[in-house]
């Protein structure tokens, strides 16, 4: 699973162009990718596939947080989350083929108990 912060990080228009220039050399290809790095975070996860699973993504402001089955599996905090012109929620999926069903996109606030939540789901993360 992939949380990407496309705005800033490799679709952004100076990023993207440099990335698809054949005259960018290897190294600065190296550069460029280690400058946005922060801006996508990468989570690997085991699931049966002959087995359906809910998955929930939660973007509030410039947070990103996605679920699986109920158990956190990821986080991306990045500027570019929280734009104004946010418009786009997508999937991609890898060499295989998958099936998406009952998928629903609804507004979020912020949980008054966030701050404190955080803490503990970011230490969940970090023991996986």
């Amino acid at each position: 699973v992939q949380l990407a912060d496309s705005k800033f990080g490799s679709m952004k228009n100076e990023v993207h162009d440099k990335m698809k220039d054949p005259a960018t050399t290897a190294e600065e290809k190296k550069q460029i990718q280690e400058s946005i790095k922060d801006k996508s975070a990468s989570f690997k996860v085991a699931l049966a596939p002959a087995k359906w699973h809910q998955a929930r993504v939660e973007v509030v402001g410039d947070e990103m947080l996605i679920s699986i089955d109920n158990q956190p599996l990821g986080y991306l905090k990045s500027e570019g989350v929280n734009h104004p012109t946010k418009n786009m929620v997508g999937f991609t999926v890898g060499g295989k083929s998958t099936q998406l069903d009952n998928v629903k996109v609804w507004e979020a606030a912020v949980r008054p108990d966030w701050s404190k939540n955080r803490s503990d789901v970011l230490a969940v993360l970090r023991k996986q």
